[in-house]
């Protein structure tokens, strides 16, 4: 697993960098279950629309798996409340991608339950030849 972390356009005092790792420490459990094969890049920024009044911060996250990229982005007022949305929707991201891997294995099963199903009159067991006779003799 390897995460970059990226800082564009401002500098984090050592406080807040601090709290931001310990904050990306929780995912850390997540993304062992996913793999060794996980790219994680952070990007936090300080946008500049000279539209908006103070300063917006941007936070950004893209998780490369083997065949899959998951993707989270948010911008609030504050460095580290973008951080924690941000974080939020990546764990939503993170726990859909689980569920549908879950998913086909369940419909895998299902499929392969369904097409060794066999039926009654298939199954060749001791009585079933005194049953077939007594429907074709009575």
């Amino acid at each position: 697993m390897k995460i970059l972390f990226k800082q564009t356009n401002l500098t984090l005092d050592s406080a807040v960098s601090r709290e931001l790792k310990h904050k990306l420490s929780k995912l850390n459990v997540w993304l062992r279950k996913l793999g060794t094969a996980v790219k994680l890049e952070i990007e936090v920024a300080l946008t500049s629309r000279h539209h908006r009044k103070g300063k917006i911060y941007h936070a950004e996250a893209n998780l490369s798996l083997p065949k899959k990229t998951l993707r989270a982005e948010a911008e609030r007022e504050d460095v580290v409340v973008a951080f924690d949305v941000m974080l939020k929707e990546l764990e939503r991201e993170i726990e859909k991608y689980k569920m549908s891997k879950e998913e086909k294995n369940y419909r895998q099963a299902r499929y392969v339950k369904k097409r060794t199903h066999m039926t009654p009159l298939a199954w060749r067991g001791p009585g079933r030849e005194e049953e077939q006779q007594e429907q074709t003799g009575a």
